[in-house]
């Protein structure tokens, strides 16, 4: 049997997973494991807290009750170390239409990456992030001008 812990990554383990509003349990005790280098999806209807997941595992809500675990650690405890290596792209994109992917991946990345980064440091991760999304030949196009899946794309290298 492969040993997937050896592929770089994180291994998450959901356990009891609870997140309330109010009095209504939108997740209600969820339990699984991700391993690095496996793709899983979470299927449900409209409502069923597919999304309230997601933001849960990358720290954007904090469990009622359960643990959300990285590599056995409490995301919690190591949530400042990996923070910089979570993501969540959203269902509706968060990108502005008028800027060009290039000038869309600066700005985010001049939010996100740390004051005293150059700005060569700076221009190097976007190039390699535009490189790692195939919008190379797109890096100078306007974001309203970008099919679905590339407006997708220049999200998920947003994040």
């Amino acid at each position: 049997m492969e040993n997937k812990l050896a592929i770089p990554g994180f291994r998450i383990d959901c356990r009891k997973v609870f997140f309330t509003v109010g009095f209504t349990d939108i997740l209600s005790a969820v339990s699984f494991s991700a391993f690095p280098g496996e793709c899983i999806g979470l299927l449900g209807p409209s409502g069923a807290g597919k999304s309230t997941m997601l933001k849960t595992i990358v720290g954007y809500n904090t469990p009622s009750k359960g643990t959300v675990l990285y590599n056995g650690s409490s995301l919690l405890d190591v949530y400042d170390e990996i923070k910089v290596d979570l993501g969540y792209v959203p269902q509706d994109d968060l990108v502005h239409p008028s800027l060009t992917v290039e000038d869309e991946l600066t700005f985010a990345a001049s939010l996100r990456m740390p004051p005293e980064t150059t700005e060569k440091a700076l221009a190097m991760k976007v190039k390699e992030v535009i490189s790692l999304m195939g919008l190379s030949e797109r890096r100078d196009t306007r974001i309203s001008s970008l099919s679905g899946g590339q407006r997708k794309r220049v999200s998920m290298g947003v994040e």
